[in-house]
Protein backbone atom coordinates (compact mmCIF):
# COMPACT_ATOMS: atom_id res chain seq x y z
CA UNK A 1 0.00 0.00 0.00
CA UNK A 2 1.43 3.71 -1.07
CA UNK A 3 -0.27 7.10 0.63
CA UNK A 4 0.72 9.51 -1.48
CA UNK A 5 0.28 13.18 0.53
CA UNK A 6 -2.23 11.13 2.65
CA UNK A 7 -4.56 9.54 0.27
CA UNK A 8 -4.00 5.55 0.32
CA UNK A 9 -3.74 3.53 -2.68
CA UNK A 10 -3.64 0.12 -3.10
CA UNK A 11 -2.35 -1.48 -6.63
CA UNK A 12 -5.75 -3.27 -6.76
CA UNK A 13 -7.65 0.12 -6.78
CA UNK A 14 -5.39 2.15 -8.87
CA UNK A 15 -6.26 0.02 -11.64
CA UNK A 16 -4.90 0.05 -15.10
CA UNK A 17 -6.12 2.19 -18.00
CA UNK A 18 -6.66 0.76 -21.37
CA UNK A 19 -4.33 2.26 -24.13
CA UNK A 20 -4.38 0.94 -27.22
CA UNK A 21 -5.59 -2.62 -28.03
CA UNK A 22 -3.64 -4.55 -25.43
CA UNK A 23 -1.85 -1.84 -23.88
CA UNK A 24 -2.22 -0.71 -19.92
CA UNK A 25 -1.06 1.25 -18.01
CA UNK A 26 -0.98 1.94 -14.05
CA UNK A 27 -3.37 4.94 -13.45
CA UNK A 28 -0.72 5.92 -10.92
CA UNK A 29 1.68 7.16 -13.47
CA UNK A 30 -1.39 9.84 -14.12
CA UNK A 31 0.39 11.49 -11.16
CA UNK A 32 2.77 14.37 -11.79
CA UNK A 33 6.17 13.48 -9.52
CA UNK A 34 6.50 17.64 -8.98
CA UNK A 35 3.18 17.61 -7.10
CA UNK A 36 3.76 14.56 -4.66
CA UNK A 37 4.74 15.97 -1.23
CA UNK A 38 5.26 12.81 0.76
CA UNK A 39 5.19 8.70 -0.43
CA UNK A 40 4.97 6.45 2.27
CA UNK A 41 4.99 2.66 1.82
CA UNK A 42 2.84 0.75 4.82
CA UNK A 43 3.06 -2.65 4.79
CA UNK A 44 1.88 -5.37 7.27
CA UNK A 45 -0.36 -4.12 10.45
CA UNK A 46 -0.33 -0.50 9.27
CA UNK A 47 -1.57 -1.50 5.84
CA UNK A 48 -4.50 -3.29 7.33
CA UNK A 49 -5.42 -1.09 9.72
CA UNK A 50 -5.77 1.53 6.81
CA UNK A 51 -7.71 -0.70 4.38
CA UNK A 52 -9.74 -2.09 7.52
CA UNK A 53 -10.91 1.72 7.60
CA UNK A 54 -11.39 2.29 3.95
CA UNK A 55 -13.48 -0.67 4.10
CA UNK A 56 -15.64 0.73 6.59
CA UNK A 57 -16.00 4.17 5.06
CA UNK A 58 -16.90 2.15 1.50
Amino acid sequence: MFVIDGVPFVNSMAGNVVLTGLDTISALSFINSKDIESIDLLKDADATVIMAAVVRMA
